[in-house]
């Protein structure tokens, strides 16, 4: 699947599918020093995931959607996490969907 650039520097939801085991990973980069767009962004970033980091190049990388606003971004993640805590697969192992964000 093709990641489709964008010239903006925005908020962003983004998942990784493990090539082989498919195993997924969803998160959000939200913070206010982000300088490239999402695009560039995530395979500077490589996830904060010490789990997945180390693996970054073994998974397919997806920006799932783009904001305006940091908090949409960080709810739309722990939404699509919280949606899937029972798929097999899920490599998150946090969830903070319905309580007060940090």
């Amino acid at each position: 699947m093709t990641i489709y650039t964008s010239e903006k520097v925005m908020p962003y939801v983004y998942m990784g599918i493990h090539r082989e085991t498919n195993e997924f990973y969803i998160g959000s980069r939200t913070a206010i020093s982000l300088s490239e767009p999402s695009h560039i962004d995530l395979f500077q970033y490589k996830t904060s995931s010490k789990y997945v980091k180390p693996r970054f190049s073994e998974f397919d990388w997806y920006i799932v959607a783009e904001f305006f606003d940091a908090d949409d971004a960080y709810a739309y993640e722990q939404q699509l996490i919280y949606d899937h805590l029972h798929t097999p697969g899920l490599l998150n192992r946090v969830c903070y969907h319905g309580k007060q964000t940090f």
